[in-house]
């Protein structure tokens, strides 16, 4: 598909593409629209990845060394890595942080 940009907007051609595939290898088609696909080059998506890649260990990093720093125990430091900054990072995305973090945010920000 090299130098396609479709765009694939429509769960009816989602629909209509998976089930054709699942027919060819005789599976079962066990799917849900998660959104539309977006066929990008390599090179983008190459660097979509690392981009983000990096950035997430810069922040678990930074979690590990703040947190040893102020002399939190290691149990800390797993559940702030695998429950507390995913748990916010997916609150900031859609928009539904709560008080606290929004605070956060602004002062982030430089906001007042």
């Amino acid at each position: 598909m090299e130098g396609d940009q479709t765009i694939y907007s429509k769960k009816s051609e989602l629909t209509k593409r998976t089930k054709i595939s699942s027919e060819k290898t005789g599976s079962v088609p066990h799917y849900k629209y998660l959104g539309e696909i977006k066929i990008d080059t390599e090179h983008s998506l190459t660097d979509v990845n690392k981009l983000a890649t990096y950035l997430a260990i810069k922040a678990a990093i930074d979690i590990e060394s703040e947190f040893s720093k102020r002399g939190f125990s290691s149990e800390y430091v797993k559940k702030a890595l695998t429950l507390l900054a995913p748990e916010v990072i997916r609150g900031y995305c859609k928009g539904n942080l709560g008080h606290f973090a929004q605070e956060i945010v602004k002062e982030i920000k430089g906001e007042e």
